[in-house]
Protein backbone atom coordinates (compact mmCIF):
# COMPACT_ATOMS: atom_id res chain seq x y z
CA UNK A 1 0.00 0.00 0.00
CA UNK A 2 1.45 2.96 -1.26
CA UNK A 3 1.03 7.00 -0.22
CA UNK A 4 -1.19 7.78 -2.93
CA UNK A 5 -3.34 5.08 -2.11
CA UNK A 6 -3.38 6.59 1.84
CA UNK A 7 -3.73 9.90 0.14
CA UNK A 8 -7.11 8.60 -1.91
CA UNK A 9 -7.92 7.13 0.98
CA UNK A 10 -7.96 10.04 3.20
CA UNK A 11 -9.68 11.98 0.42
CA UNK A 12 -12.55 9.50 0.72
CA UNK A 13 -12.50 9.76 4.51
CA UNK A 14 -12.92 13.36 4.94
CA UNK A 15 -16.46 13.50 2.60
CA UNK A 16 -17.83 10.82 5.47
CA UNK A 17 -15.63 11.76 8.84
CA UNK A 18 -14.33 15.50 10.48
CA UNK A 19 -10.57 13.72 10.20
CA UNK A 20 -9.15 17.06 11.56
CA UNK A 21 -11.75 16.67 14.79
CA UNK A 22 -9.67 13.35 15.53
CA UNK A 23 -6.84 14.10 18.23
CA UNK A 24 -4.54 11.38 16.97
CA UNK A 25 -2.66 10.98 20.48
CA UNK A 26 -5.94 10.47 22.44
CA UNK A 27 -6.94 8.22 19.35
CA UNK A 28 -4.23 5.92 19.67
CA UNK A 29 -4.02 6.03 23.71
CA UNK A 30 -7.93 5.14 23.73
CA UNK A 31 -7.23 1.61 21.81
CA UNK A 32 -4.63 1.36 24.22
CA UNK A 33 -1.18 1.71 22.25
CA UNK A 34 1.70 3.44 23.44
CA UNK A 35 3.31 5.53 20.16
CA UNK A 36 6.36 7.76 21.36
CA UNK A 37 7.05 8.96 17.75
CA UNK A 38 3.24 9.45 16.75
CA UNK A 39 4.26 12.47 14.54
CA UNK A 40 6.76 10.96 12.90
CA UNK A 41 5.09 7.74 11.65
CA UNK A 42 3.14 7.56 8.15
CA UNK A 43 -0.46 6.43 8.12
CA UNK A 44 0.62 2.84 6.79
CA UNK A 45 2.74 2.21 9.60
CA UNK A 46 0.43 4.05 12.34
CA UNK A 47 -2.58 1.49 11.12
CA UNK A 48 0.10 -1.29 10.60
CA UNK A 49 0.54 -0.59 14.16
CA UNK A 50 -2.87 -0.48 15.49
CA UNK A 51 -3.67 -3.64 13.34
CA UNK A 52 -1.51 -5.70 14.97
CA UNK A 53 -1.75 -7.32 18.56
CA UNK A 54 0.42 -7.46 21.40
CA UNK A 55 4.23 -9.45 21.81
CA UNK A 56 4.68 -9.39 17.67
CA UNK A 57 6.93 -8.48 15.12
CA UNK A 58 4.72 -7.86 12.22
CA UNK A 59 6.81 -8.03 8.85
CA UNK A 60 4.83 -6.44 6.48
CA UNK A 61 5.77 -7.34 2.88
CA UNK A 62 4.36 -4.78 0.10
CA UNK A 63 6.02 -1.81 -1.95
CA UNK A 64 8.54 -1.80 1.29
CA UNK A 65 9.35 -4.38 4.16
CA UNK A 66 8.63 -3.12 7.09
CA UNK A 67 9.32 -4.78 10.17
CA UNK A 68 7.55 -3.82 12.91
CA UNK A 69 8.24 -3.99 17.07
CA UNK A 70 5.09 -3.86 19.57
CA UNK A 71 5.22 -5.16 22.79
CA UNK A 72 3.22 -6.96 25.57
CA UNK A 73 2.13 -3.46 26.53
CA UNK A 74 0.85 -2.44 22.90
CA UNK A 75 3.99 0.06 22.69
CA UNK A 76 5.42 0.31 19.69
CA UNK A 77 8.90 -0.17 19.90
CA UNK A 78 9.94 0.79 17.11
CA UNK A 79 10.91 -0.56 13.10
CA UNK A 80 13.08 -1.45 10.43
CA UNK A 81 12.18 -0.50 6.77
CA UNK A 82 13.93 -1.81 3.59
CA UNK A 83 12.73 -2.64 0.33
CA UNK A 84 9.94 -5.06 -0.83
CA UNK A 85 10.89 -7.68 -2.50
CA UNK A 86 10.02 -6.21 -6.34
CA UNK A 87 11.89 -3.47 -5.53
CA UNK A 88 14.97 -6.08 -4.66
CA UNK A 89 14.17 -7.15 -7.80
CA UNK A 90 14.25 -4.44 -10.05
CA UNK A 91 17.34 -2.67 -8.17
CA UNK A 92 19.38 -5.53 -10.34
CA UNK A 93 17.57 -4.63 -13.74
CA UNK A 94 19.77 -3.12 -16.26
CA UNK A 95 23.22 -5.02 -16.20
CA UNK A 96 24.33 -7.66 -18.11
CA UNK A 97 21.97 -10.56 -17.81
CA UNK A 98 19.73 -9.21 -15.27
CA UNK A 99 16.45 -8.48 -15.70
CA UNK A 100 13.43 -7.45 -13.34
CA UNK A 101 12.85 -11.04 -12.99
CA UNK A 102 8.99 -11.58 -12.35
CA UNK A 103 9.11 -13.04 -8.12
CA UNK A 104 9.07 -16.48 -8.07
CA UNK A 105 10.38 -18.88 -5.15
CA UNK A 106 12.76 -21.10 -6.96
CA UNK A 107 12.87 -25.09 -5.99
CA UNK A 108 16.41 -25.09 -5.09
CA UNK A 109 18.24 -21.76 -2.35
CA UNK A 110 21.57 -22.41 -4.09
CA UNK A 111 21.17 -22.31 -8.05
CA UNK A 112 23.33 -21.91 -11.13
CA UNK A 113 21.09 -19.97 -13.37
CA UNK A 114 20.44 -16.01 -13.23
CA UNK A 115 17.16 -15.83 -12.88
CA UNK A 116 16.51 -18.64 -10.32
CA UNK A 117 19.79 -17.04 -7.97
CA UNK A 118 18.03 -13.72 -7.96
CA UNK A 119 14.42 -14.45 -7.09
CA UNK A 120 16.10 -17.04 -3.88
CA UNK A 121 18.07 -13.41 -2.72
CA UNK A 122 14.72 -11.88 -3.02
CA UNK A 123 12.50 -14.98 -1.38
CA UNK A 124 14.75 -17.47 0.54
CA UNK A 125 17.82 -14.66 1.69
CA UNK A 126 14.52 -12.39 3.12
CA UNK A 127 12.99 -15.16 5.08
CA UNK A 128 16.14 -16.17 6.56
CA UNK A 129 16.23 -12.14 7.79
CA UNK A 130 13.37 -12.80 9.36
CA UNK A 131 13.62 -16.27 11.01
CA UNK A 132 17.14 -14.18 12.25
CA UNK A 133 15.40 -10.77 13.52
CA UNK A 134 12.71 -12.65 15.16
CA UNK A 135 14.58 -15.07 16.94
CA UNK A 136 17.23 -12.56 18.11
CA UNK A 137 14.45 -10.22 19.17
CA UNK A 138 12.85 -13.36 21.11
CA UNK A 139 16.11 -13.12 23.49
CA UNK A 140 14.25 -10.09 25.18
CA UNK A 141 11.02 -10.59 23.90
CA UNK A 142 9.60 -14.14 24.92
CA UNK A 143 6.49 -14.14 24.44
CA UNK A 144 6.94 -12.66 20.67
CA UNK A 145 4.70 -13.39 18.14
CA UNK A 146 5.71 -13.89 14.26
CA UNK A 147 3.12 -12.23 12.04
CA UNK A 148 3.45 -11.64 8.16
CA UNK A 149 1.06 -9.49 6.14
CA UNK A 150 0.80 -7.92 3.15
CA UNK A 151 1.34 -7.81 -0.53
CA UNK A 152 3.91 -10.41 -0.58
CA UNK A 153 3.32 -12.29 2.60
CA UNK A 154 2.33 -15.65 0.42
CA UNK A 155 5.55 -15.43 -1.32
CA UNK A 156 7.40 -15.91 2.21
CA UNK A 157 5.10 -18.33 3.59
CA UNK A 158 5.30 -20.59 0.64
CA UNK A 159 9.24 -20.25 1.24
CA UNK A 160 8.92 -20.58 4.88
CA UNK A 161 6.93 -24.28 4.09
CA UNK A 162 10.17 -24.81 2.01
CA UNK A 163 12.11 -24.36 4.69
CA UNK A 164 10.40 -25.98 6.79
CA UNK A 165 9.84 -23.41 9.18
CA UNK A 166 6.10 -22.85 10.74
CA UNK A 167 6.39 -20.47 14.22
CA UNK A 168 4.18 -17.53 12.56
CA UNK A 169 1.02 -16.87 11.33
CA UNK A 170 0.04 -14.58 8.29
CA UNK A 171 -2.80 -11.90 8.53
CA UNK A 172 -4.37 -10.44 5.73
CA UNK A 173 -4.89 -6.65 5.63
CA UNK A 174 -3.65 -5.63 8.88
CA UNK A 175 -3.00 -2.18 7.56
CA UNK A 176 -6.76 -1.86 7.06
CA UNK A 177 -7.53 -3.68 10.00
CA UNK A 178 -5.79 -0.72 11.82
CA UNK A 179 -8.02 1.85 9.85
CA UNK A 180 -10.89 0.46 10.90
CA UNK A 181 -9.78 0.53 14.43
CA UNK A 182 -8.71 3.66 14.24
CA UNK A 183 -11.96 5.63 12.49
CA UNK A 184 -14.42 3.61 15.11
CA UNK A 185 -15.31 1.51 12.59
CA UNK A 186 -15.33 -1.48 14.68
Amino acid sequence: VNSKFFDGINDLLKEIIDLDSIDKKRRVEELGYKIPNLPLLASDLLFDILGCEKDSLLVDYGTASKFLLIDSNLEYKGGIIGPGLKMMNASLAGTDLLDNYEIEVPQNLINQDTKNAINASSTYLEAFKIISLFNYLKKDYQSLKLIITGGDAKTISEVFTKIGYNNYRVVENVVFKGMKKYFLLD
